[in-house]
């Protein structure tokens, strides 16, 4: 499972923690999962988030993660299986490894107060 921040880095830092990233947390991911003797075609794939929870401004970097990782699955030849993506929304995800389960709750968001003209 991976939660990214945005797409990828764009100004290297010595401070920032790895993973973060789309990019980066894709590779760290495949590389786990070769470690652990995992093949990606053995695995479910679910993309799951993307919203714009926050307000949907000009950066949309919900929508910038999902279409970053949507490339990145594409790339590696990983099917997508499920997906719940984008919208005015935030989400809780939880994933069960006993029965494989993938349960997700959507909060709406309240939009912001527009300032009244004084």
């Amino acid at each position: 499972m991976n939660h990214v921040l945005l797409p990828q880095r764009l100004l290297a830092r010595q401070d920032d923690v790895p993973g973060r990233y789309a990019d980066e947390s894709w590779r760290m991911l495949q590389q786990l999962l070769l470690k652990s003797g995992i093949a990606l075609v053995d695995c479910s794939c679910y993309v799951v988030g993307g919203g714009y929870g926050l307000g949907q401004g000009p950066q949309d970097v919900g929508g910038r993660n999902v279409a970053q990782v949507l490339a990145l699955l594409q790339q590696a030849g990983v099917a997508v299986d499920r997906s719940d993506v984008g919208g005015n929304w935030y989400r809780t995800v939880q994933f069960d490894p006993e029965d494989g389960e993938l349960r997700i709750r959507k909060y709406k968001t309240v939009p912001p107060q527009r300032q009244l003209a004084r």
